[in-house]
């Protein structure tokens, strides 16, 4: 049985890929980062369907969570890098506190568990990574200046490590 990751699976588009991903017949490894109530409820619809999952936190604001996950979830299969954080605010009121979150949690903690769960798939010669992108890296909102670079830098981050390791027979 194959084991996927899917990062901000708790609610809205992850916990559709999770669910999906579990039919599918991967052993899911559902993560929040803090809202343990919405990711036991998509623990109970995992196994109520008959798949399997575990539930997996982390803080992916803090630049030592990646590196705490990869190390919880041991390897994987499949990464889907779908956490993101969002803050509607006027560029001139952008606080750093707020754009180091952001910056660590739509592309730091992605680079981090690329790194840390790719040599998996690289010596099992078969993986995938999905990213998650954002229209804000196409038509960016007025107040979403560091969500739209960050989303921007993963996407292109992604682009990148797509030809690198295609070879090795994973796809992303």
């Amino acid at each position: 049985m194959k084991t996927a990751l899917v990062t901000g699976s708790s609610r809205g588009i992850g916990r559709a890929i999770a669910l999906r991903l579990a039919k599918d017949g991967f052993k899911v490894l559902i993560h929040c980062a803090g809202n343990l109530e919405r990711a036991q409820q998509v623990q109970i619809a995992i196994e109520q369907s008959g798949g399997h999952c575990q539930i997996l936190t982390a803080d992916l604001t803090d630049p030592a969570g990646a590196a705490q996950l990869a190390q919880k979830a041991g390897s994987v299969d499949v990464l889907v890098l779908n956490a993101s954080v969002q803050y509607k605010t006027p560029w001139k009121d952008i606080s750093l506190q707020a754009c180091y979150e952001q910056l660590n949690c739509n592309f730091v903690s992605s680079m981090v568990l690329i790194q840390q769960l790719v040599p998996h798939m690289q010596q099992q010669k078969w993986g995938r990574v999905v990213a998650i992108g954002s229209v804000q890296e196409a038509k960016p909102h007025p107040d979403m200046l560091v969500y739209s670079a960050t989303k921007a830098a993963q996407t292109m981050m992604v682009k990148s490590l797509a030809v690198q390791v295609a070879k090795d027979g994973i796809t992303i």
